[in-house]
C-alpha cells in the first residue's frame, strides 16, 4: 500500500516528507544514521570528516523543509550558519550550514503507523483525483513548483535521445577528451558508469568539496549522451547571463527541438527548460561534429 504526503501548496507528493515521515511512523528503534540516509538521498544533507552540511546549492529548500518538519518534530533538526562559500569556477556564492540531527529527540518519537499519511492506496486514480484536489486552483501553485525543481540546480536527467546507441570505446574517448579539456580550465569533473541509474545518464548535484560527477548508464548510452552532459556543467559554469549562452538560448526558442525537449521534460518551465535545449543541442551537435569547420553550436 502507498503511503503519501502531499504538499498542500502544490498536490505533488513530496517524498522528502513521505520517506522521513514514513520512517518516524513505523520504525520502533531509529537512529541518527538512518535519517541522514534519508536527507543524503534526497540531497538535503552531506557528510565531510562525519560532520553534516546542508547540501549546496539546496540550502533555502533544506531550510524551508526543516521549518515544516520542525512543527511535528520540534528540535529533531539543528542548523547552524558558517559562512558564505566564495565563488568558483563551477558554483556560485552559497551560505553554509552545519546540521545537527537530535539523538534524544529522534529515539523518543513514537512510532504512529501510517494514520498520519494524507492518503494511503493502492489505486492510482484515487492518488490522482487527491493531487488534483488538494492542489485546486491557488494561484502560487506554479511558483511554488518551480521553487521545487530550481533545487535541482547543477544537475540533469537525460531521458530524451532520438540517436541511435552509443560504442563504449567512443564513450571513454569522448568522456577523456572533454575531462582534459575542463581540467585544462580548473575544473576537475568525475565521471562514473553506472547501470543502476533509470536515466541515459545525470549530471549529481553538487556537493560540498566533491567534484561535479557524470553518471552515464552504459546500456542506454547514445551518441550525444556525453556531449549533453558535460555541456549542462559548461552551461552553468558560464551561466545563462553569459553572452554566447543567452544567444543560443535565443536562437534555439521556438525550434522543432525546443518543442521535442519541452514534451520530454513536461516538469521544465523557464530558465531549467531553456538549459535542457541547449544542453540537447550542445550533445547533438558534439556527436555529429566537424573538426574543420565547425558551425556556432559546435564551436560552444
Amino acid at each position: 500500500m502507498a503511503c503519501k504526503y502531499y504538499d498542500k501548496k502544490t498536490g505533488l507528493v513530496n517524498e522528502l516528507l513521505t520517506d522521513l515521515y514514513g520512517y518516524m511512523d513505523t520504525v520502533q528503534n531509529k537512529n541518527v544514521d538512518s535519517v541522514y540516509k534519508i536527507l543524503k538521498k534526497h540531497r538535503i544533507a552531506t557528510k565531510r570528516n562525519d560532520i553534516m552540511y546542508l547540501t549546496l546549492p539546496n540550502v533555502n529548500y533544506s531550510l524551508r523543509e526543516f521549518k515544516r518538519i520542525e512543527r511535528k518534530h520540534p528540535g529533531l533538526f539543528s542548523t547552524e550558519y558558517i559562512k558564505m562559500t566564495p565563488r568558483n569556477i563551477y558554483s556560485e556564492a552559497a551560505p553554509l550550514y552545519s546540521l545537527t540531527i537530535n539523538k534524544n529527540v529522534l529515539e523518543n518519537i513514537n512510532p504512529e503507523g501510517t494514520a498520519n499519511a494524507d492518503i494511503s492506496t493502492t489505486d492510482q486514480v484515487d492518488i490522482d483525483q487527491y493531487v488534483r484536489f488538494v492542489a485546486g486552483a491557488e494561484r502560487n501553485t506554479r511558483d511554488y513548483y518551480l521553487d521545487e525543481i530550481a533545487r535541482r540546480e547543477n544537475t540533469s536527467n537525460s531521458k530524451f535521445s532520438a540517436m541511435e546507441k552509443e560504442d563504449m570505446e567512443n564513450v571513454y574517448r569522448v568522456s577523456n577528451e572533454l575531462k582534459n579539456s575542463f581540467a585544462k580550465a580548473g575544473v576537475t569533473i568525475d565521471v562514473i558508469f553506472d547501470t543502476s541509474i533509470d536515466n541515459i545518464g545525470q549530471v549529481d548535484p553538487a556537493e560540498l568539496g566533491m567534484n561535479p560527477t557524470i553518471r552515464i548508464n552504459p546500456l542506454k548510452v547514445r551518441k550525444d549522451t556525453t556531449y549533453h552532459e558535460f555541456g549542462h556543467i559548461y552551461i552553468d559554469l558560464l551561466g545563462v547571463n553569459d553572452p554566447i549562452v543567452a544567444q543560443a538560448i535565443a536562437e534555439l526558442r521556438d525550434t522543432d527541438l525546443y518543442y521535442q525537449v519541452r514534451e520530454a521534460y513536461p516538469e521544465l518551465y523557464g530558465e531549467l527548460l531553456d538549459k535542457e535545449v541547449l544542453a540537447t543541442a550542445i550533445g547533438l551537435e558534439g556527436a555529429k561534429i566537424v573538426r574543420k569547420n565547425p558551425n556556432k553550436l559546435q564551436r560552444i
